[in-house]
């Protein structure tokens, strides 16, 4: 499947066999690169959990408990670095959803013009449906909860309290008429 640069569009060779592979071997190509810096990570991670001991600075004369020595910028290096990889991690998964869709696409032309999926295509296209699914979801969730009703929402809740009112006022008629039949019996 060739991309035209300029539409984002695939064009009609999207089902030959050659193009199909050139497009698993770029999605390993990316997800070996994301492993190789999820491997840079747990090492940098590492490497700072064992200077972030070697700081700790044990005081036994004032309270015996370990005091960690304060660095002065090292709170905020900290929160850029936090940033800066949450943002890389934001756009690694965003570019790999969007070669998924691309993909997606063209498998769903496919199907339109009639052709046969394999296994593995249906799968990687339910794969990809779901994912697009959820992050829809999400962000209507996020940004635009009004469209999506809670099962929990105020009006839900205005009406069970207006019930409970109403078996309550049931509880107290029922108990005023048995007082009432009570002393004429």
């Amino acid at each position: 499947m060739e991309e035209n640069e300029s539409f984002g569009q695939w064009s009609d060779s999207d089902a030959d066999a050659g193009d199909l592979d050139s497009i698993e071997f770029r999605r390993f190509e990316v997800l070996r690169s994301e492993l190789m810096e999820l491997e840079k990570r747990v090492k940098e991670s590492a490497d700072q959990s064992k200077t972030e001991e070697e700081i700790k600075v044990y005081d036994n004369e004032v309270s015996g408990a370990g005091l960690t020595a304060p660095k002065k910028g090292n709170v905020i290096k900290k929160s850029l670095d936090k940033l800066k990889e949450t943002s890389m991690d934001v756009w690694q998964r965003t570019q790999l959803l969007t070669i998924d869709v691309a993909v997606a696409m063209g498998l769903m032309r496919r199907v339109i013009i009639g052709d046969e999926l394999t296994e593995k295509e249906k799968s990687g296209l339910r794969r990809t449906v779901t994912a697009v699914g959820h992050a829809a979801m999400a962000a209507i969730q996020r940004y635009v909860p009004a469209l999506i009703p809670s099962t929990f929402g105020p009006q839900r809740r205005d009406l069970l309290r207006k019930l409970q009112k109403v078996k309550e006022m049931e509880t107290v008629d029922a108990k005023l008429d048995q007082n009432i039949e009570e002393p004429a019996s």
